[in-house]
């Protein structure tokens, strides 16, 4: 008995220690992930260079611009599928992943040609069809990382059944955390859709934000019913807690009426005026649901965690960070565009004072509410970050509704930025061992 022990304990150090045998190392995936990176960053830019040509603005800029960025494009993928000693990245070994690669290869050929001024001139339908296109190509070269990560059946090799074993143990542990930064994600998620209808309504780049709040608006939707039922894409397990399944069912009936406001503004060319008041007056509602279920997913003790007291803290208050930049900046336009400007004004304050209060809290401690100051080096160059942006944006925040167009244009600008890095904070957090 003890030689069978001793013998699987050396083969489970083999696959601890081995795992390069059939996974990425660190310094490949790193860089794979850089390249990734880019390409969903161009991606971007291809697709906001072919609207503005579509209206007429700035033509032969834009034109010159979406062919570089074409170019880079196509650079970027033959660099993931034949590799460059230059930068260090391998040609993929694992046949899937070239496969993988080569059919996103096949998708580009065919749609790039379609990326020019006379597929989407004038027409709207054209440029929604070849951004999906885009989008849906972008998304396969993406998850072509994580064929690397897809292990064989056990019958064929017991390095792969421990393999899986072990990822599952980890995956249980994580539930947790995953779950709740979920659950975290939906209160921010009620005040950017929020946020987004207001732009639309002030006529703040009403395009671009019509499309952005209906992507808000179907992550809410996904995940809310992820959060009741499971998703297997999302890694969320269904839920066993009554309480939570209850709260899930309540936030439905106020969510449903919410979400088909939310499709009128962004599919109308005219506001709905009924509809942005319907936004308006029950966003804050659906807001406080929301984070009533994230309470229930926090106490539920049939869900495990592998993180210490001290990090649940710290991840609590970063969540909320996420869901206070979108707030703070819905108060702001709605003070702007003059709708309930008192009530606004006081509720700034305070969104102002308690976002304040988090990102100083995580990066000098805060004994009140129960946090550290943050040792892991990396999450404090983040939230040095966040602090940078936060620093030029927080006078504006505060001063009367008078504002500039620069100080307006500034708020707009910083307000994703500040979001990705609170987003980066929170995947820091629940992955830090540090804490």
């Amino acid at each position: 008995m003890r030689e069978g022990k001793s013998k699987l304990f050396i083969l489970f150090c083999f696959i601890f220690f081995n795992s390069s045998l059939f996974a990425l190392d660190n310094a490949q995936r790193d860089i794979i992930n850089n390249v990734i990176a880019k390409q969903k960053e161009l991606s971007e830019k291809i697709s906001k260079e072919l609207l503005a040509i579509s209206e007429g603005i700035k033509v032969n800029i834009n034109r010159k611009f979406l062919s570089a960025d074409k170019s880079a494009f196509e650079k970027n993928l033959n660099l993931l599928i034949n590799g460059d000693s230059t930068i260090g990245l391998n040609k993929p070994s694992k046949l899937s992943v070239l496969n993988q690669l080569k059919s996103a290869k096949e998708d580009w050929d065919n749609l790039k040609g379609k990326l020019i001024l006379k597929e989407v001139s004038n027409n709207i339908d054209n440029y929604n069809r070849l951004n999906q296109k885009l989008i849906d190509l972008t998304s396969k070269i993406e998850q072509s990382i994580e064929l690397y990560d897809e292990v064989k059946s056990p019958k064929k090799d017991i390095r792969f059944a421990l393999s899986n074993l072990i990822t599952q143990v980890m995956e249980i542990e994580n539930r947790k955390e995953h779950i709740i930064s979920m659950a975290g994600r939906q209160t921010m998620l009620s005040q950017k859709i929020a946020k987004e209808a207001i732009f639309i309504a002030l006529k703040i780049k009403p395009k671009e934000y019509r499309k952005k709040i209906l992507a808000s608006a179907s992550l809410f939707d996904k995940t809310l019913k992820a959060l009741w039922k499971g998703d297997k894409k999302l890694k969320i397990a269904p839920t066993k807690d009554k309480r939570a399944i209850k709260q899930i069912k309540f936030i439905e009936k106020i969510w449903q009426p919410f979400y088909h406001s939310v499709k009128k503004i962004a599919t109308s060319q005219k506001i709905d005026g009924e509809a942005l008041k319907y936004i308006i007056k029950n966003n804050e509602n659906l807001l406080r649901q929301s984070h009533k279920l994230l309470m229930y997913f926090r106490e539920d003790k049939t869900i495990k965690t592998n993180i210490s007291k001290i990090a649940q803290n710290a991840l609590e208050i970063a969540d909320r960070q996420r869901m206070l930049s979108q707030k703070m900046l819905k108060e702001k336009l709605l003070i702007i565009g003059g709708i309930n400007p008192e009530r606004y004004k006081a509720k700034i304050r305070g969104t102002v004072l308690l976002f304040e209060h988090g990102i100083q809290g995580l990066l000098i401690g805060d004994e009140k509410r129960g946090l550290i100051k943050m040792s892991d080096e990396r999450i404090r160059k983040e939230l040095k970050k966040a602090l940078v942006i936060w620093n030029k944006v927080r006078l504006i925040y505060l001063r009367r509704p008078n504002l500039t167009n620069k100080q307006l244009s500034l708020i707009i600008k910083e307000n994703q930025p500040l979001l990705d890095e609170m987003t980066k904070i929170v995947k820091m957090i629940k992955n830090s061992t540090e804490l």
